[in-house]
């Protein structure tokens, strides 16, 4: 009979892997469904901007939520992790089922963004236990390679599944179609997650030795000129790719007159 302490470092490699695909799905449909429907809809560039402002929010946040994570969910809580992760799939699906296209009126707008902020709000907490399961449960050998699978799998779901896949789908059946089927991929991952996570123990000890500490760790006070700069040249790096996600999607359907189907392949 294998342990716990043999079977959970493939089955978190699995498990991480899974869970950036969904995390590309959710960012597809950003790119893929909703950008086109609202500027078909005739929503305003601003009124766009602003409701991805309230989907980038958590992901700031994601700045506390991390010590949180560390303090709550430390590296020997596997099976917290665990259910954790199946928890916040199962919130996404609720999330999904929320998302309803249809009303494009002002009140509308306001539950989508609502919505829209609800789920990236699940998604960037689950993104943070995902990282730190990879980090305390790949071996150490390992971990380059599966990061690299972690990206592939957020790329595919990004322009596969979410933007050219459910794209693909809301074109033919129109948008009450997602919900249902964005829903299932959800609770899919969480079944995944159940299944791949079924023998994790709280006890078990982790998959590679501590790492030695970064240098962010040796960094005393935020008031260190180090650990600002570190925090300017990271906004710096993706301030352009949030602007980009609004302001590009939109130009190319409206100024350039691109068709839904064009964008959704393109």
């Amino acid at each position: 009979m294998r342990d716990a302490s043999s079977a959970s470092p493939r089955g978190a490699e699995w498990i991480v892997v899974s869970l950036y695909l969904g995390q590309g799905l959710l960012a597809g449909v950003w790119a893929g469904v909703l950008t086109p429907h609202l500027q078909r809809s005739g929503v305003t560039v601003e009124a766009m901007a602003g409701m991805l402002a309230w989907g980038g929010l958590p992901w700031v946040l994601k700045l506390a939520v991390g010590p949180a994570v560390d303090r709550l969910l430390p590296p020997g809580a596997r099976r917290h992790k665990r259910n954790a992760l199946l928890s916040l799939q199962l919130a996404l699906a609720a999330c999904a089922l929320g998302l309803d296209l249809a009303d494009t009126t002002p009140e509308g707008l306001q539950r989508i963004t609502r919505v829209w902020f609800l789920a990236n709000l699940c998604m960037s907490v689950q993104d943070v236990i995902t990282d730190a399961t990879a980090i305390d449960q790949v071996p150490a050998h390992r971990i380059g390679r599966v990061r690299g699978w972690m990206l592939l799998a957020a790329a595919v779901g990004t322009g596969l599944f979410g933007g050219a896949g459910l794209g693909s789908v809301v074109t033919v059946l129109g948008t009450d179609a997602l919900r249902p089927i964005l829903a299932g991929a959800f609770v899919a991952l969480a079944v995944a997650v159940g299944v791949l996570g079924r023998e994790w123990s709280t006890a078990s000890s982790t998959a590679s030795p501590p790492l030695d500490p970064s240098p962010i760790d040796r960094i005393h006070g935020w008031q260190t000129p180090r650990a600002v700069l570190s925090i300017v040249l990271a906004a710096a790096l993706w301030l352009p790719n949030g602007m980009v996600s609004t302001i590009g999607g939109y130009y190319l359907l409206g100024e350039l007159a691109w068709t839904v189907e064009r964008y959704q392949t393109v």
